[in-house]
């Protein structure tokens, strides 16, 4: 199975998609964070795909975890 290349979409469309998952969090604890804004942007941008927001996320989250 394939995957879409989602840098290849247009910009408007990155940018809705994005509002769109925005809109759906607001005011919940799933809201963006900074770091999470920024690789949106970067998303919208064209200059991650969506597999590689995946992968910076779980690499953020895996180095920011706290130990118990």
């Amino acid at each position: 199975m394939s995957t879409m290349n989602t840098t290849q979409l247009p910009k408007h469309t990155r940018q809705k998609l994005v509002s769109f998952a925005r809109l759906l969090v607001q005011g919940t604890p799933l809201e963006p964070m900074a770091y999470e804004q920024q690789l949106l942007q970067q998303f919208i941008d064209g200059e991650v795909s969506i597999d590689e927001m995946s992968y910076r996320l779980d690499q953020y989250a895996a180095a920011n975890a706290s130990v118990d």
